[in-house]
């Protein structure tokens, strides 16, 4: 399942960069540099890093539901297993760096009813102390099997409200979030985590470091892969209580870094 760590690496890309736009309008004329604020860059980026933290710790919660056990390319965790109480304790101890040079400490706390796999099983993840590369991050998981859907695929019901608290005391990042995440590939083989996918609705609000506000919606399912680090397909919509509303658009399937991102009516090609 180390792959699946990988899925939204780009995150990181965003925040260091913004968004990289490469080529002309789609009207075929050629467009000037568009210079983006802070807050066109960071409301991406910082919904960005939310994902990709939130699908981290799930991951690292699946696997560690199926056997006990994670290996998390390269760093593996201390698991302690309370049968008693339906409490597994993921420790990373002061220090764990992976082989992608990605650190985590502390806990992660994931109390359940049943295996997640089971119908109606329920897990909820909360932390203790737990940091990934320098930032605390605070909150709770709820998660719900809620079984086959209509095209029998297994999918689950999400709730998430976090912070992240940055490192060196650069405030924080407010997150919430409602979803449903549909298992579509992968379900059946439990040990074997590279070839799993994803289609991911929803919506939620994002608060950033400077108090800046938006609200988010998936307006195009996500799919997302293990195998892949970009977000295959689906449309992403921000809407600031401030400025333009914009759509990010992550393509048609296929695993690459080209996206179009529009804002106030003005759609342009850029790489992730």
């Amino acid at each position: 399942m180390n792959t699946m760590l990988n899925v939204r690496n780009i995150l990181f890309i965003m925040l260091g960069a913004g968004f990289l736009f490469a080529s002309c309008g789609r009207d075929g004329m050629k467009a000037k540099e568009y210079v983006l604020s802070d807050d066109d860059k960071g409301f991406g980026s910082d919904h960005a890093l939310m994902e990709f933290l939130n699908e981290d710790v799930e991951n690292i919660a699946d696997m560690v539901m199926y056997d006990n056990t994670a290996s998390i390319n390269g760093c593996n965790p201390v698991v302690t297993h309370d049968t008693a109480n339906d409490k597994l304790i993921i420790d990373f101890g002061a220090e764990c760096e992976d082989a992608a040079h990605m650190i985590r400490k502390g806990k992660i706390i994931v109390n359940y009813t049943r295996q997640y796999w089971d119908s109606g099983s329920t897990r909820t993840i909360t932390y203790d102390d737990y940091y990934y590369n320098g930032n605390r991050l605070t909150g709770y998981k709820v998660v719900e099997n809620r079984g086959k859907n209509p095209s029998g695929y297994t999918y689950f019901s999400i709730i998430m409200a976090d912070t992240l608290h940055l490192g060196g005391n650069s405030g924080t990042i407010q997150w919430y979030s409602e979803r449903s995440r549909i298992w579509l590939n992968g379900f059946n083989t439990t040990s074997v985590f590279s070839d799993d996918d994803y289609h991911i609705d929803g919506s939620g609000s994002l608060k950033r470091a400077n108090n800046s506000y938006c609200d988010f919606n998936i307006l195009s399912t996500f799919l997302v892969s293990t195998d892949c680090k970009y977000v295959k397909e689906g449309v992403l919509e921000i809407i600031p209580r401030d400025g333009y509303a914009r759509t990010i658009d992550y393509g048609n399937g296929e695993c690459n870094d080209d996206a179009t991102i529009e804002i106030n009516g003005k759609i342009f090609d850029i790489k992730l």
